[in-house]
């Protein structure tokens, strides 16, 4: 039991879920041992802890205590927590400029760089970025893009921030965006658009030390700027420190508002030179300072290859023509990409006339695991996204609200309980009587309630998106096959070839025949809604109902209901059985209806969902599996795997299941960020559930694929 102990302290210190067991293994065991018979040893020791592990890890709780402050009798806001101030009235903006502005020396660093990203230690009003985008803006080059990283454990209240930066006249108009785009009290990741793209924030919510843990960009930049080390040292701990050491380069800059030494021993220990000058205002001293060293650390097997592209050479080759290809191509349209879009159906049968309405609204566990997090983390983008394409494009968007059916005792207390780490904004618990006032019509069970669960026709999303003059739609275009020429991918279709600087496979199962990603385990589900047209009983319907399957209101005269899940069919027509499933599951929470009627009109749509093994999406860079293999089997499990281990410039965005209006769209921005070199939307232990590479780390420690 030599590698037991070590288990446990993965126990301890590491979070994952039934679904990433296996991957956990395979980034310890291969990072550890060297030899086959010790890595078996620790594999065999540590799978019997699968099922303690399940129970014991990621019961994250992600809402987040706001912050309180007051105001004294000289206008500095103060935190009611760790009694300092988050800046003067008097002299904010000069501070900043004075401190991070110059002392970053960023007159001259931005108005030459194409891309340069700023990490910042203790958000709070957000006075910093504003000020940033706002200096950025007049002197940045053309194309050029700034991406902003935030950390921040008490955010303020809505209120309270538009109080706060009301002080700030100056700053009003961007001031009003960043409010209207501030996320929930959430932990996690939140990655948030401003100046049409160009600009990035990426919030950082919860633990800071953890948060930086999980990001993978390098910065150029940054901005210390917690409450003084006396009153907040969790800020200044030595794992921030060597957080910046790993996430900075050789030139990062720093600087901070403290001159302490134990600050600058810290920054001196991790790799940083120095340096002193007069503090801004009362203050005697300030430091800043540069990483003398270039941290090169070890890659892990979830890594993604660099891909750089020169601005002649932004063209992107996408293969499917579904939602996730539509959702993809716009990403890489709206960074200024050309894409080419292409679909084995013709444009009729890709937007037919009758067409079915996409869901949004998460997936949910009683743990708040990492499948939960992902797909609730996936939720809250979505509707961000959906809310900025709107500003774009026009398309029919019912945000209504979605109501989730405690059909049963358990499934109450398991709402209940979930309800307790969400912030109410995001769901909340509601008995039965309440959820009939919200929905409209009678419902005999309690519910939680998703204020934002929405609906659309992927079908209008997809038209709309394609008017954008940067993607050209391929419809029947009969691929033949996809290869790297040199530096780039060409796709032969039955007509004609194009080279593209990098390509991405959307078309779900179909992607098993191309000979670079026919390896990955796909399984095909048919899936049938059934419409019910002329039901009085749900003319009133305000709101979607979810239950062991869903009821979306279309009109006051038709409703989807849905939907069938049928692994081994493959029958593109109307079943009547399939029909009959839906009715079934349909009467059992709502039994006023008269399901009589509907039994015989046949009347829906089919469509086939792929899956992956572990009910996750597959998203990211395709690995190489002839070169993983070879890699494998030669006992280089010790040593960085090389770039080889992936076909560089091709990438993956399918296995969405019925989750494909949710996931399709944080797919899209996890690889137009990996391709444009951007900061992940996603903190790294949520990456590798969705890494194509999972299933080749897994077979080869034995684990059979089974769906």
């Amino acid at each position: 039991m030599k590698h037991l102990s070590f288990a446990r302290i993965i126990i301890k210190d590491i979070h994952s879920s039934p679904f990433t067991f296996a991957s956990m293994q395979a980034v310890f065991a291969l990072t550890i041992f060297g030899t086959k018979a010790d890595f078996q040893g620790f594999v065999n020791e540590t799978r019997t802890l699968a099922f303690l592990l399940y129970y014991i890890l990621d019961t994250a709780v992600m809402k987040l205590e706001q912050a309180q402050i007051h105001i004294d009798a000289q206008g500095n806001v103060i935190s009611k927590t760790f009694d300092d101030v988050y800046f003067s009235r008097a002299g904010a903006k000069e501070e900043f400029e004075y401190v991070f502005w110059n002392g970053n020396q960023l007159s001259e660093r931005l108005s030459e760089a194409q891309h340069f990203s700023i990490a910042e230690t203790g958000f709070g009003t957000g006075l910093n970025f504003l000020y940033t985008w706002d200096k950025w803006e007049k002197i940045a080059p053309q194309d050029a893009r700034l991406h902003f990283i935030s950390t921040e454990q008490f955010p303020l209240s809505p209120s309270d921030h538009q109080q706060l930066l009301s002080f700030h006249p100056e700053l009003a108009e961007k001031g009003k965006e960043l409010q209207a785009h501030l996320p929930l009290a959430c932990e996690g990741f939140h990655k948030l658009s401003f100046a049409d793209g160009k600009v990035t924030l990426t919030l950082l919510y919860g633990d800071a030390a953890k948060n930086l843990e999980q990001v993978s960009t390098k910065i150029d930049a940054w901005f210390l700027d917690g409450f003084a080390p006396k009153k907040n040292p969790e800020m200044w701990s030595e794992k921030i420190f060597s957080e910046m050491k790993r996430l900075s380069k050789k030139g990062t800059t720093f600087s901070s508002f403290t001159a302490a030494s134990l600050v600058q021993k810290a920054l001196e220990a991790n790799g940083f030179k120095t340096e002193k000058k007069r503090g801004f205002g009362k203050k005697r001293e300030m430091i800043f300072g540069h990483f003398c060293t270039d941290e090169t650390k070890a890659k892990t097997w979830y890594f993604s290859p660099r891909f750089q592209a020169s601005a002649k050479e932004k063209t992107v080759s996408i293969i499917g023509a579904g939602i996730s290809g539509c959702i993809t191509a716009h990403a890489f349209a709206k960074r200024g990409w050309k894409v080419h879009l292409f679909d084995e159906k013709t444009e009729a049968n890709l937007f037919p006339e009758k067409h079915h309405a996409g869901v949004l609204f998460p997936n949910l566990s009683r743990t708040l695991n990492l499948h939960s997090q992902f797909y609730l983390t996936s939720y809250l983008f979505a509707l961000r996204q959906l809310e900025d394409i709107q500003q774009t494009y026009s398309f029919e968007y019912h945000s209504c609200g979605m109501l989730y059916l405690a059909s049963k005792a358990k499934d109450k207390n398991i709402f209940f309980e979930l309800s307790e780490k969400i912030p109410k904004d995001f769901f909340h618990f509601v008995s039965s009587r309440e959820a009939s006032e919200i929905a409209g019509i009678q419902l005999k069970h309690d519910a939680l309630y998703f204020p934002q669960g929405s609906w659309l026709f992927p079908k209008d999303l997809c038209k709309a998106i394609l008017t954008n003059p940067n993607i050209t739609l391929h419809p029947q275009s009969g691929i033949q096959n996809i290869k790297k020429e040199n530096k780039f991918w060409k796709v032969s279709t039955k007509n004609d070839e194009y080279l593209s600087s990098c390509e991405v496979i959307t078309n779900a199962y179909e992607a098993k025949q191309f000979e670079q990603t026919q390896w990955i385990p796909l399984q095909k589900i048919r899936g049938q809604v059934s419409f019910l047209h002329n039901e009085k009983a749900l003319s009133q319907l305000k709101t979607i109902l979810c239950y062991r399957g869903y009821l979306v209101p279309c009109s006051a005269n038709l409703h989807m209901v849905g939907a069938s899940f049928e692994p081994e069919k493959t029958n593109e027509a109307l079943e009547h059985h399939s029909h009959l499933h839906n009715l079934a599951l349909l009467k059992e929470h709502l039994s006023n209806i008269d399901i009589v009627k509907h039994e015989n009109t046949l009347d829906g749509s089919v469509g086939f969902r792929s899956v992956a093994p572990d009910r996750m999406p597959i998203i990211g860079p395709a690995p190489n599996e002839k070169m993983f293999q070879e890699y494998f089997q030669s006992l280089k499990l010790k040593y960085t795997p090389p770039e080889e281990l992936f076909h560089h410039g091709l990438y993956v965005n399918i296995a969405h299941a019925s989750r494909g209006l949710l996931s399709s769209f944080m797919g899209a921005e996890t690889i137009a960020s990996l391709v444009c070199d951007e900061p992940s939307p996603l903190p790294q232990k949520l990456t590798e559930c969705i890494h194509p590479i999972r299933f080749l780390l897994r077979k080869a420690m034995g684990r059979k694929t089974v769906f």
